[in-house]
């Protein structure tokens, strides 16, 4: 009992470490005083006035412009009028007109002197209703007949959007960075009370939404120096998600034909001996690794995923990746017929279920997902490895 005392002190007493971590996260946020961090009806308004450029940030049309350029840049080249697209690239904004909760659409956004319309579905915690989607499509296609069409579904892990090739796929890390861009570039026209408005909804998608890095850097830095301390405080102050991100980065290093990528607390990454040893290393911009197939546990406050992922680098590499996916839907479960987006899911299992928080007990919770692993390591695992391995040293055969 004196030790845990004693580490208790040592950990109060060390002030810079705790300024440190009160400067992170007890800082003022109007977003989680007014309870609307997980509320998607808040998150949509908050992006309509962002998109408009005729309205009060500061910011003219740079965020839908580049979130336009950017969504065009990854729809398909067989359907895609290029012409048409240049012109987009370069259109001026002045008359859009942003619709909120048009036909039931979250944020529709219209040019009549440009022909286009952009369509954005928001969802941050919720699932995707049945053919939601194809009804959006067809409500648009009856009313904007001869506009070209940019259909967004919007997720915090750019999850992909079901029953239709037409929409893509943008995470709200992209948003993330589109306002930073935004407030940087345009930095002169922002006024203090926009700046603040944007600087604390940053913060609060960061901390809730997408995990921040510089947030755990400190924390884990904290931790490692009041190990006890902290050890004691936390065995009274359960947080299931955290356990999550705990438990799962031990189990995958217990497991001798794993191994642990770069990982946080809402993304834990792997892969096996054997995919690493068969797929090389020409990612970029995603893990230190340069791992280009992931898999990665989805930790998300109310359910947990675990997906591959073929995430940026070597389009060739990348192409050949999917192929293989493609030719083989019955493992490969969530391919889409064409690789549209940077980080491309191709295989998804549920390990725990939406709103397991309110259903399950902590002993039930690390139940299912030691079950959930098991049969995904014993079934799912090895023939996604054969999938790849036979593809890939079929190639080699015809080259040698």
């Amino acid at each position: 009992m004196e030790k845990e005392l004693t580490s208790l002190n040592d950990f109060l007493l060390d002030t810079e470490a705790l300024h440190q971590i009160e400067t992170k996260a007890s800082a003022f946020n109007l977003f989680e005083v007014l309870g609307v961090v997980n509320q998607e009806i808040r998150h949509s308004n908050v992006l309509a006035w962002l998109l408009d450029p005729n309205e009060s940030h500061g910011m003219d049309d740079f965020i839908v412009r580049d979130l336009v350029n950017m969504v065009i840049q990854r729809i398909h080249d067989d359907e895609v009028d290029h012409k048409k697209c240049l012109h987009i690239a370069l259109v001026d904004y002045t008359d859009l007109v942003v619709k909120r909760e048009w036909k039931n659409i979250d944020i529709l956004l219209v040019s009549e002197k440009e022909q286009l319309v952009i369509v954005i579905e928001n969802k941050i915690w919720s699932q995707e209703s049945n053919h939601q989607l194809n009804k959006y499509e067809q409500i648009v296609d009856n009313h904007y007949r001869d506009y070209m069409a940019v259909y967004v579904y919007l997720t915090p892990f750019g999850d992909s959007a079901s029953h239709s090739e037409r929409w893509v796929n943008v995470d709200y890390s992209t948003i993330i960075k589109l306002i930073e861009e935004g407030t940087s570039h345009r930095e002169s026209n922002l006024n203090e009370r926009s700046r603040d408005f944007l600087t604390q909804y940053i913060e609060m998608l960061r901390r809730h939404i997408v995990g921040d890095e510089e947030l755990e850097q400190i924390c884990k830095k904290i931790y490692a120096k009041h190990k006890k301390a902290l050890d004691l405080i936390y065995k009274y102050k359960p947080d299931i998600q955290s356990e999550i991100a705990t438990k799962l980065p031990n189990d995958i290093k217990g497991e001798k034909n794993l191994i642990l990528d770069h990982s946080i607390k809402t993304f834990i990454r792997f892969t096996s001996e054997r995919l690493d040893s068969i797929i090389e290393h020409s990612g970029s911009n995603w893990t230190p690794s340069k791992r280009i197939v992931l898999f990665e546990f989805q930790n998300r406050p109310n359910q947990l995923l675990l997906k591959c992922i073929i995430g940026p680098g070597e389009p060739a590499l990348r192409e050949k990746l999917h192929q293989v996916a493609i030719k083989y839907p019955e493992l490969f479960n969530i391919a889409k017929d064409r690789l549209n987006t940077e980080y491309a899911p191709i295989y998804s299992k549920e390990i725990l279920p939406n709103g397991y928080q309110d259903e399950l007990d902590e002993s039930s919770i690390v139940e299912m997902i030691e079950q959930k692993m098991n049969d995904f390591l014993k079934n799912d695992l090895e023939k996604l490895e054969s999938a790849f391995e036979h593809e890939f040293q079929s190639d080699n055969t015809h080259q040698l």
